[in-house]
């Protein structure tokens, strides 16, 4: 019977503390990471400033009561566009919302002609939630050094 208990109560911790895994969220520093991405000679992003929590929530239209955190790069000069978000929501449901004010805000922004096939090939990823947009000429190359940042 002690035998059964053992097993029980480990096999209760087992699952418990699976569950409590898929739900962690990457905690790395986001501006560390995007000051990072910004470093990386070959992604090209040195005509580019780093924005902290208050001025991506001010520049991107977002709401600061859903954010938890964030940080991100823009182009420093307006003939550019290179944009790279990392947001970490207050929780999950939080996403959505988020979500839909950058869709505003990448809706109602002045492009020139040559700036179109960056915002047509933007990444928008989110995982619990994390939130990363990037847009910019090698989308596809930044995503990769923002997941390796955030793991």
């Amino acid at each position: 019977m002690k035998k059964l208990i053992v097993f029980l109560t480990f096999l209760v911790l087992l699952v418990g503390c699976g569950k409590k895994q898929e739900e962690v969220t990457s905690s790395a520093n986001l501006e560390h990471v995007i000051k990072a991405i910004q470093e990386q000679q070959e992604l090209n992003l040195k005509e580019t400033i780093v924005l902290n929590k208050d001025q991506v929530v001010q520049v991107f239209g977002l709401s600061a009561d859903s954010i938890e955190d964030a940080s991100g790069l823009q182009a420093s000069i307006t003939s550019s566009l290179s944009d790279v978000l990392i947001i970490r929501t207050k929780d999950a449901s939080k996403n959505k919302e988020v979500k839909q004010q950058l869709d505003v805000y990448y809706q109602q922004l002045f492009l020139y002609p040559s700036q179109t096939v960056f915002l047509e090939n933007k990444i928008v990823e989110e995982k619990n939630n994390l939130i990363y947009v990037i847009v910019a000429e090698n989308a596809s190359t930044i995503k990769e050094y923002v997941e390796k940042g955030l793991k």
